[in-house]
């Protein structure tokens, strides 16, 4: 009865954290006291209801549609409610990005920036996400989200979504599936001919050097061995393998000197070259696939001859 009297108030002050560990207390005094747990739960669940801001649940209401209450009060209050004034910038284009953006009021405008050009892409507003390209995978992001108005929203992190995981298994699929719907930057960016493989890829075998570089181009480490997987002028692909499930988020977004040889005269096919990996993808068991966009791009006479080459011997 203490404990049930504490949780009432703790829930009340919305100090939610503090009266769920007292309701794990009466868990630890006896696990079978069952009516008194499910009537702290439903005192929590409540009290969390009750504290999420009634605009907000309207605008996003398509998305809580698919959530169960207590994914959408333990969603909502994860996130931690942000605000920006007019020409801020919320995303960065050619960054990871570890934050999803729920935009409750305001406009905003993704930009894309292909050397000096900066290109309108989109606008979004309420109800709309900010952040997903590269929140739920290992890629840099292909656009800058910039706010054209005062914009309030709320955001929760990678690290805080991932948290909710062990009580709320499915929540994080159903996040990225509306999300990921939501977003259509990638059709438009292809729209407007942006998309980054704007040259043409080869299939190419081989092995490829490695060596990861600091921002002064200074070597970092040993340098280690890939398998080839592609090559065009602007970048190139390769895999490795490694058995730390961090590895892909560590080499995202670091320069790398790239030595690889290609199938063409000896005299253009010794290859070293600088570049920064802007994507990485989880193939099977402790293998990546990393993509690496080169500072500049190669002698187009390069792809001329290994298409020639390519042809002979087929």
């Amino acid at each position: 009865e203490k404990l049930l009297a504490r949780i009432t108030a703790e829930a009340k002050a919305k100090r939610f954290v503090e009266a769920e560990r007292l309701r794990d207390k009466i868990y630890e005094i006896d696990a079978l006291a069952l009516g008194p747990i499910i009537q702290a739960g439903e005192i929590i669940e409540a009290e969390k209801s009750g504290a999420i801001d009634s605009d907000h649940l309207r605008i996003f209401a398509p998305l809580y549609a698919l959530l169960t209450e207590t994914e959408r009060n333990d969603l909502y209050h994860a996130m931690a409610p942000v605000a920006f004034s007019s020409g801020e910038r919320i995303v960065d284009q050619g960054r990871d990005n570890d934050r999803l953006y729920f935009i409750n009021q305001g406009q905003v405008k993704l930009v894309h920036r292909q050397g000096s050009r900066e290109m309108l892409i989109d606008r979004i507003g309420a109800g709309s996400i900010a952040g997903t390209e590269s929140f739920f995978k290992a890629t840099l992001t292909t656009v800058a989200a910039v706010t054209l108005e005062p914009v309030e929203a709320s955001s929760i992190t990678r690290s805080g979504l991932d948290a909710l995981h062990p009580d709320h298994p499915g929540l994080k699929a159903k996040l990225q599936e509306y999300a990921v719907r939501l977003d259509t930057t990638a059709d438009k960016l292809r729209r407007r001919n942006m998309d980054r493989r704007r040259h043409k890829r080869f299939n190419i075998k081989g092995r490829i050097r490695i060596q990861l570089q600091d921002r002064h181009k200074r070597p970092v480490g040993r340098p280690f061995l890939g398998a080839m997987a592609d090559y065009a002028i602007g970048g190139v692909a390769f895999c490795i393998g490694s058995t730390k499930s961090e590895t892909a988020r560590i080499l995202l977004g670091r320069r790398v000197q790239l030595d690889f040889v290609l199938p063409v005269p000896e005299s253009m096919g010794r290859v070293s070259v600088v570049g920064t990996v802007i994507a990485v993808n989880d193939l099977l068991a402790n293998e990546y696939s990393l993509h690496v966009r080169f500072d500049q791009d190669m002698d187009p006479a390069i792809a001329e001859a290994l298409e020639a080459t390519l042809r002979n011997d087929t």
